[in-house]
Protein backbone atom coordinates (compact mmCIF):
# COMPACT_ATOMS: atom_id res chain seq x y z
CA UNK A 1 0.00 0.00 0.00
CA UNK A 2 2.24 2.49 1.04
CA UNK A 3 5.09 1.13 -1.35
CA UNK A 4 3.35 1.73 -4.43
CA UNK A 5 2.55 5.67 -3.33
CA UNK A 6 5.93 5.85 -2.68
CA UNK A 7 6.58 4.50 -6.58
CA UNK A 8 4.41 6.82 -7.52
CA UNK A 9 6.40 10.13 -6.70
CA UNK A 10 8.82 9.70 -9.43
CA UNK A 11 9.01 7.41 -10.17
CA UNK A 12 7.09 8.59 -7.93
CA UNK A 13 4.58 7.33 -6.43
CA UNK A 14 -0.18 11.30 -6.85
CA UNK A 15 -2.14 14.00 -6.17
CA UNK A 16 -4.65 16.38 -5.83
CA UNK A 17 -6.84 17.19 -8.87
CA UNK A 18 -7.00 21.00 -10.50
CA UNK A 19 -9.90 21.76 -12.53
CA UNK A 20 -9.09 21.69 -15.95
CA UNK A 21 -6.50 19.38 -15.61
CA UNK A 22 -7.55 16.17 -15.72
CA UNK A 23 -5.54 13.35 -17.65
CA UNK A 24 -7.40 10.49 -19.24
CA UNK A 25 -7.37 7.00 -18.05
CA UNK A 26 -7.74 4.62 -20.29
CA UNK A 27 -6.48 1.04 -18.15
CA UNK A 28 -5.70 1.08 -14.55
CA UNK A 29 -5.11 -2.39 -12.45
CA UNK A 30 -4.05 -3.08 -9.57
CA UNK A 31 -3.71 -6.64 -8.77
CA UNK A 32 -2.45 -8.50 -5.70
CA UNK A 33 -0.01 -11.42 -6.09
CA UNK A 34 1.53 -13.83 -3.77
CA UNK A 35 1.88 -12.53 0.08
CA UNK A 36 1.87 -8.75 0.16
CA UNK A 37 2.87 -7.81 -3.17
CA UNK A 38 0.86 -5.71 -5.53
CA UNK A 39 1.25 -4.66 -9.25
CA UNK A 40 -0.08 -2.08 -10.65
CA UNK A 41 -0.89 -0.69 -14.46
CA UNK A 42 -1.79 2.10 -15.72
CA UNK A 43 -2.05 3.69 -19.34
CA UNK A 44 -2.97 7.50 -19.71
CA UNK A 45 -3.52 10.59 -21.77
CA UNK A 46 -1.93 13.90 -20.55
CA UNK A 47 -2.40 17.07 -22.34
CA UNK A 48 0.88 18.21 -22.45
CA UNK A 49 3.90 16.94 -24.50
CA UNK A 50 6.36 14.17 -23.43
CA UNK A 51 9.28 16.63 -22.81
CA UNK A 52 7.10 18.45 -20.64
CA UNK A 53 6.05 15.32 -18.50
CA UNK A 54 9.78 14.07 -18.39
CA UNK A 55 10.47 17.54 -17.04
CA UNK A 56 8.40 17.00 -14.35
CA UNK A 57 9.13 13.08 -13.67
CA UNK A 58 13.00 13.95 -13.55
CA UNK A 59 12.54 16.92 -11.20
CA UNK A 60 13.26 14.83 -7.52
CA UNK A 61 12.94 17.79 -5.33
CA UNK A 62 9.32 18.56 -6.86
CA UNK A 63 7.92 15.54 -6.30
CA UNK A 64 6.01 16.72 -3.63
CA UNK A 65 4.28 18.82 -5.79
CA UNK A 66 2.85 15.79 -7.75
CA UNK A 67 0.81 14.87 -4.62
CA UNK A 68 -0.51 15.42 -1.41
CA UNK A 69 0.61 12.29 -0.33
CA UNK A 70 4.52 12.65 -1.37
CA UNK A 71 5.62 14.50 2.23
CA UNK A 72 9.37 15.07 0.94
CA UNK A 73 11.43 13.92 -2.08
CA UNK A 74 15.30 14.48 -1.76
CA UNK A 75 17.66 13.55 -4.26
CA UNK A 76 20.99 12.18 -2.14
CA UNK A 77 24.47 10.92 -3.08
CA UNK A 78 24.62 7.55 -5.65
CA UNK A 79 27.11 5.29 -5.49
CA UNK A 80 27.17 4.64 -9.54
CA UNK A 81 27.35 7.16 -11.94
CA UNK A 82 24.61 5.72 -14.22
CA UNK A 83 21.74 6.14 -12.10
CA UNK A 84 20.08 8.89 -9.19
CA UNK A 85 19.95 8.36 -6.25
CA UNK A 86 15.97 9.71 -4.56
CA UNK A 87 14.83 9.24 -0.73
CA UNK A 88 11.16 9.93 -0.48
CA UNK A 89 8.74 9.96 2.80
CA UNK A 90 5.13 9.06 1.64
CA UNK A 91 2.28 9.09 3.58
CA UNK A 92 -0.88 6.67 2.93
CA UNK A 93 -3.82 5.63 4.65
CA UNK A 94 -6.70 3.26 4.23
CA UNK A 95 -9.97 4.59 6.53
CA UNK A 96 -8.11 4.93 9.98
CA UNK A 97 -4.71 2.64 9.18
CA UNK A 98 -1.99 5.17 7.64
CA UNK A 99 1.57 3.84 7.22
CA UNK A 100 4.45 5.99 6.27
CA UNK A 101 7.19 4.70 3.85
CA UNK A 102 10.21 5.89 3.74
CA UNK A 103 12.50 4.26 0.64
CA UNK A 104 15.30 4.82 -1.14
CA UNK A 105 15.67 4.25 -4.72
CA UNK A 106 17.97 4.57 -7.77
CA UNK A 107 16.32 5.77 -10.87
CA UNK A 108 17.65 5.34 -14.50
CA UNK A 109 16.72 7.09 -18.03
CA UNK A 110 15.96 3.89 -20.52
CA UNK A 111 16.54 3.96 -24.09
CA UNK A 112 13.93 4.43 -26.95
CA UNK A 113 12.97 5.02 -29.99
CA UNK A 114 10.25 7.57 -29.34
CA UNK A 115 10.13 8.96 -26.23
CA UNK A 116 11.38 8.33 -22.41
CA UNK A 117 11.81 6.10 -19.85
CA UNK A 118 12.31 5.85 -16.35
CA UNK A 119 12.97 3.13 -14.23
CA UNK A 120 13.23 3.29 -10.59
CA UNK A 121 14.14 0.23 -8.14
CA UNK A 122 13.76 0.06 -4.23
CA UNK A 123 16.49 -0.42 -2.69
CA UNK A 124 15.14 -2.73 0.39
CA UNK A 125 17.89 -2.04 2.72
CA UNK A 126 17.15 1.75 3.17
CA UNK A 127 13.54 1.71 2.95
CA UNK A 128 10.42 -0.20 4.12
CA UNK A 129 9.69 -2.08 0.95
CA UNK A 130 11.19 -5.82 0.80
CA UNK A 131 10.98 -4.93 -3.40
CA UNK A 132 9.99 -2.34 -5.30
CA UNK A 133 10.28 -1.18 -8.97
CA UNK A 134 8.30 1.12 -11.41
CA UNK A 135 8.95 2.40 -15.10
CA UNK A 136 7.41 5.28 -16.40
CA UNK A 137 7.46 5.73 -20.20
CA UNK A 138 6.72 8.32 -22.29
CA UNK A 139 5.89 9.13 -25.73
CA UNK A 140 4.31 12.57 -28.03
CA UNK A 141 0.63 11.09 -29.32
CA UNK A 142 -0.49 13.57 -31.43
CA UNK A 143 -0.76 16.87 -28.94
CA UNK A 144 -0.57 14.51 -26.03
CA UNK A 145 1.48 12.52 -24.26
CA UNK A 146 0.89 8.90 -24.19
CA UNK A 147 1.99 7.32 -20.37
CA UNK A 148 2.43 3.77 -19.41
CA UNK A 149 3.08 3.41 -15.79
CA UNK A 150 3.85 -0.05 -14.08
CA UNK A 151 4.57 -0.89 -10.61
CA UNK A 152 5.58 -3.90 -8.47
CA UNK A 153 5.99 -3.63 -5.03
CA UNK A 154 5.76 -5.87 -1.82
CA UNK A 155 5.79 -3.60 1.65
CA UNK A 156 7.91 -4.86 5.02
CA UNK A 157 5.51 -3.82 7.20
CA UNK A 158 2.39 -5.51 9.05
CA UNK A 159 -1.57 -4.51 7.17
CA UNK A 160 -4.29 -5.32 9.49
CA UNK A 161 -6.04 -7.70 8.50
CA UNK A 162 -9.51 -5.58 8.45
CA UNK A 163 -8.05 -3.77 5.40
CA UNK A 164 -8.63 -6.22 2.24
CA UNK A 165 -7.04 -6.34 -1.15
CA UNK A 166 -9.62 -4.31 -2.43
CA UNK A 167 -9.25 -1.35 0.07
CA UNK A 168 -5.90 -1.12 -0.95
CA UNK A 169 -6.56 -1.58 -4.79
CA UNK A 170 -8.69 1.68 -4.32
CA UNK A 171 -6.26 3.64 -2.79
CA UNK A 172 -3.36 2.75 -4.90
CA UNK A 173 -5.63 3.25 -7.79
CA UNK A 174 -6.47 6.50 -6.59
CA UNK A 175 -3.14 7.84 -6.23
CA UNK A 176 -2.18 6.79 -9.11
CA UNK A 177 -4.79 9.18 -11.09
CA UNK A 178 -3.67 11.63 -9.13
CA UNK A 179 -0.26 11.35 -9.99
CA UNK A 180 -1.29 11.59 -13.52
CA UNK A 181 -3.16 14.82 -13.61
CA UNK A 182 -0.66 16.02 -10.76
CA UNK A 183 2.45 15.06 -13.94
CA UNK A 184 -0.04 16.59 -16.39
CA UNK A 185 -0.79 19.92 -13.73
CA UNK A 186 3.01 20.57 -13.55
CA UNK A 187 3.91 19.93 -16.78
CA UNK A 188 1.63 23.22 -18.13
CA UNK A 189 2.93 25.45 -15.39
CA UNK A 190 5.99 26.94 -15.87
CA UNK A 191 9.51 25.66 -13.97
CA UNK A 192 10.02 27.11 -10.78
CA UNK A 193 13.14 28.65 -10.38
CA UNK A 194 15.79 26.94 -7.83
Amino acid sequence: MSGARALMPWLGALLISVPGHAATIDRLDVTRGNGSQFTLHMRARLDTRAAEAHRVLSDIAQLPRLNHAIESAEEIPSPTAHARRARTRVRMCVWRFCARLNQVQDIIELPTKDGYALQATVIPELSNLRNGTAEWSLRDCGTQTCLHFEAQLTPDFWIPPLIGTRAVQSVLSRHAILTAEGIERLANTPPRAP
